[in-house]
């Protein structure tokens, strides 16, 4: 599974009780997906085989979820679409080895351009706000 712990013996202390041993790398890379993309946005394609991008037009948040294979390279996209958007997004990563697990950094729109270097063998979540088409 995604969580592995000792939930057949419950301890006394509730703190305790349910907490899992070990979350696995993997139910990061399915928070990668699920965190982002949400009930109730409206899904568009992208010139991006690795790439999903939802928007959801009454938060004015659209989400893009990409998988970076094997090498590290920089990965860019073009918001030239977006009417509105705030300059500054949210990133999250996780690598599939484990190293980064869910860890959140800022990068910029530039140019109606965003671009950041992508690590090898990882998934992307940008969360961009104030956004409508």
């Amino acid at each position: 599974g995604l969580v592995n712990g000792n939930f057949h013996t419950m301890p006394d202390d509730p703190a305790e009780r349910g907490k899992p041993l070990q979350v696995n790398t993997k139910y990061y890379v399915m928070a990668q997906f699920t965190r982002f993309i949400r009930p109730g946005q409206i899904l568009y394609g992208t010139s991006d085989i690795n790439s999903l991008m939802g928007l959801d037009e009454k938060t004015k948040k659209m989400s893009l979820v990409t998988v970076n294979y094997k090498k590290a390279q920089r990965i860019e996209y073009d918001l030239s679409f977006l009417k509105t958007f705030d300059s500054k997004v949210r990133v999250v990563i996780t690598s599939t080895d484990g190293s980064k697990l869910f860890k959140p950094f800022s990068a910029e729109v530039v140019n109606k351009k965003l671009s950041f270097m992508a690590d090898a063998d990882s998934i992307y979540s940008i969360e961009v706000s104030n956004a409508s088409i």
